[in-house]
């Protein structure tokens, strides 16, 4: 890199490139380093380019990678000394190529989810290719221009439209959970619904905000007595509203709940909480865009997909 650095005879010369993607969390640190070393190798230095690459996992619920790569080839000369090309390779900066690097990205993290026996799966394509009505959140390379306050702020709003969305129409939260995962559980429909819930619930209100983490700790109440199967829809509303009340669940934190009663802004929107969530969890769990699938997970629960996928696997 250095070297190439120094070869450079416009200030404004470009002699590198960079992609960035996110790991797998679900999987060892140990496989995503092999998952990378085999992307880097497979598709980029096999055509003789030089990288250099930084995993990193200051935050374990965003691992990701970045790989910088140069724009020149490496050239052997008669002498046998190894040096970078005098020309740049195009196709190293063509957009075609970062397609192909992305798609590239995403077979080889589903690779690393099958070979691990985890359901998820990850798609290069977009939420609008997919027919999801929700807004991609910005990351720092196309909003590069933007103050890291900006940014942070307009992702708020973005969150917080996404989820108005899924309030008032739930069924997106099914196109959200199979982004990920072609088959899922009542669980993580409860726990989709939830997040976009309590976000545009709490949205609606700045002085309601600040106690987001006492209502997260209602909902985490919530969404366990939701998930289970062995639940009669009875028992539930009851355990739920009578949560929501203030009587608290066994899975609640006590003292979370004990402070939301001290606030009858956050009680008042616990209650509201409850029976808005109780009211769409119940309305998904009967869509006829899910089907019920033959087989369970390795936990022994119930287990959905996307009808349309269904089919067409059919």
């Amino acid at each position: 890199m250095e070297r190439s650095r120094s070869k450079r005879k416009r200030a404004d010369s470009r002699t590198a490139s960079e992609i960035e993607f996110s790991l797998p969390r679900e999987v060892s640190k140990e496989l995503n380093i092999s998952l990378v070393e085999k992307y880097v190798n497979e598709y980029i230095v096999a055509r003789g380019v030089v990288c250099d690459v930084n995993i990193h996992y200051d935050n374990p619920d965003n691992p990701h990678v970045h790989i910088q790569y140069l724009t020149r080839k490496l050239e052997r000369l008669e002498n046998g000394e190894v040096v970078l090309g005098k020309t740049k390779n195009r196709e190293l900066e063509s957009t075609k190529f970062l397609y192909f690097l992305r798609d590239r990205c995403e077979i080889e993290i589903n690779k690393v989810y099958e070979e691990a026996g985890l359901p998820y799966r990850v798609t290069a394509k977009s939420f609008e290719t997919l027919g999801i009505d929700q807004i991609p959140k910005l990351h720092i390379g196309p909003a590069h221009h933007m103050p890291a306050t900006e940014l942070e702020a307009k992702n708020k709003e973005i969150i917080a439209e996404n989820a108005k969305k899924i309030y008032e129409s739930p069924e997106i939260v099914f196109g959200r959970i199979s982004y990920t995962k072609p088959v899922f559980t009542k669980e993580d429909i409860a726990i989709a619904l939830s997040d976009a819930l309590m976000v545009h619930l709490v949205s609606k209100g700045s002085d309601i905000a600040k106690e987001q983490e006492a209502i997260r700790a209602f909902g985490k109440g919530l969404v366990n007595e939701q998930a289970g199967d062995g639940n009669t829809e009875q028992n539930i509303v009851n355990d739920a509203v009578g949560t929501a009340a203030g009587g608290g669940a066994e899975n609640t934190d006590s003292s979370q709940v004990k402070e939301t009663t001290n606030n009858p802004a956050i009680e008042h929107l616990n209650k509201e909480y409850g029976e808005e969530f109780l009211r769409l969890y119940n309305q998904l769990l009967v869509s006829d865009k899910i089907e019920l699938m033959d087989q369970k997970d390795l936990m022994g629960r119930t287990l959905y997909s996307l009808k349309s996928r269904v089919n067409l696997e059919r």
